[in-house]
């Protein structure tokens, strides 16, 4: 059904969408969409029934992200896995 593109928010109102895959080769957004300020990047595993948090990116970082048709017709920004912010660093700034 959609969630409007925030999941929760945290700290002092920051909006965070996560982003859920099986195989999770890049973070995406669809272009044209509503960009929460935080997003994040998961990792579901089948065998388990869990995800794990790989990384996470400001939204107005993802949304300067080069674009891309990923092969469904769909345009998404994008930044790959291996170029996100380590989860560590967003936990720093809102656990105190």
């Amino acid at each position: 059904g959609g969630d409007c593109g925030v999941d929760f928010t945290v700290g002092l109102g920051f909006t965070v969408d996560v982003k859920t895959y099986r195989k999770p080769g890049n973070l995406i957004h669809e272009q044209g969409k509503r960009f929460a300020d935080i997003f994040g990047l998961a990792q579901y595993a089948d065998e388990t029934g869990k995800s794990e948090l790989l990384g996470w990116e400001w939204g107005a970082i993802l949304r300067k992200a080069p674009v891309r048709d990923f092969g469904y017709g769909v345009i998404n920004h994008y930044i790959p896995a291996k170029d996100l912010r380590p989860m560590e660093t967003l936990s720093r700034r809102f656990v105190r």
